[in-house]
């Protein structure tokens, strides 16, 4: 029963959000792009090394693949 009540309520959730006329307006921080700032600050590129080396290959990739006017 908890997961029919479970599936059912969020069943609803999705209609309301569908339904809603500012749905593509709506943005948080969790949705916005990360910027070079946030690379450095946010704990999520800093917990360990994986996270710390995805982030320098992210910046060398970009590096290499700049347009230089």
């Amino acid at each position: 029963m908890r997961v029919a009540r479970a599936a059912r309520h969020l069943y609803g959730l999705a209609k309301t959000i569908k339904a809603d006329p500012r749905k593509k307006a709506y943005m948080d921080q969790a949705l916005a792009p990360a910027v070079d700032d946030d690379l450095d600050s946010l704990e999520l590129f800093n917990q360990n090394d994986a996270a710390r080396n995805a982030v320098l290959h992210e910046r060398h990739v970009r590096e290499l693949t700049a347009v230089v006017p």
